[in-house]
């Protein structure tokens, strides 16, 4: 048992160095970054999917520990990483790395603890941590692109109606586009500027609209790419277009504060009731009781 609790040990403290020095002394993202512009395309041109392409360019030749994670949970991890906007301090092979090494030291500790009890609900408690350290990567990327996919609904109306009044001015779509995403900070105006970017190095407009809904994923914003769309293929003048999205994404912003409000009172029933309520009754039948105790001894 003593061999057994001593080995234990070292492997977890030999993970837990590993995992520092993948989490502080990766590759650095910046190179990373750079590597991926320089090979960019090189992989469609000779005959490579474009499904890959994104996956190609975020893993290096020698990510560590790549080779034994399936396919498809790679995949997953690169389209959770593209809908949390690919944080430069955290690309896919070092997420994949800290996954898997978290995934080993919550082993090691599930069977420390097993060892210590041997019984069926420790055994079921292990797993359970095993599987939330597993999945933890996943959760939490994924909790970043919901509140990503919220921020830009929100900024969306202010864009609309800076593009509306660019527009009126006397500039194209186009100009309207590019002034507004140099001149505004957030994450819907980063977007927007990749997307700028990707018409400028020959990208077809259609394409690149539809590129910035699909990589953002806001129904709001997939809905006026769309208009855009038709408007242009129609010939509509885009200042009346432009006008009225931007009054119908107001009133979507109104509904869903009005909505969020409406849901206040039920999440405040939970913490009142298990609480608030608790406490309140200690303190006024409190003394009651003692009262009470006291009249009858």
């Amino acid at each position: 048992m003593t061999i057994a609790l001593v080995l234990v040990i070292v492997i977890t403290a030999a993970g837990l160095g590993l995992l520092s020095y993948l989490v502080i002394a990766g590759p650095d993202p910046t190179r990373s970054r750079a590597l991926g512009n320089l090979t960019r395309g090189l992989a469609d041109r000779a005959g490579a999917g474009r499904q890959q392409g994104g996956l190609s360019r975020g893993l290096s030749p020698g990510a560590v520990g790549t080779r034994w994670v399936p396919q498809g949970e790679l995949r997953l991890l690169d389209r959770l990483l593209s809908e949390a906007g690919r944080p430069a301090a955290w690309p896919l092979e070092r997420v994949v790395a800290v996954k898997l090494w978290s995934t080993v030291i919550a082993i090691v500790l599930m069977l420390l603890y097993v060892v210590q009890a041997p019984t069926g609900r420790t055994v079921v408690l292990g797993f359970l941590m095993v599987a939330l350290v597993y999945a933890a990567p996943e959760i939490r990327l994924y909790g970043i692109g919901v509140e990503r996919r919220e921020t830009m609904g929100r900024e969306l109306a202010d864009i609309l109606d800076q593009m509306s009044i660019a527009v009126e001015a006397g500039l194209g779509f186009e100009a309207a586009l590019v002034r507004v995403s140099q001149n505004s900070d957030g994450v819907l105006s980063g977007e927007l500027r990749r997307t700028v970017q990707d018409m400028q190095v020959g990208q077809p407009r259609r394409e690149a609209y539809l590129a910035l809904g699909e990589r953002t994923k806001v129904p709001t914003l997939r809905r006026f790419i769309r208009t855009i769309i038709q408007a242009e293929e129609s010939g509509l003048a885009l200042t009346e277009v432009l006008r009225t999205q931007a009054a119908e994404m107001r009133l979507v912003r109104r509904q869903t504060a009005e909505e969020k409000a409406q849901r206040i009172p039920v999440k405040v029933i939970f913490p009142l009731v298990f609480c608030i309520m608790p406490i309140v009754f200690i303190v006024i039948l409190g003394p009651v009781a003692l009262n009470i105790i006291d009249a009858f001894r």
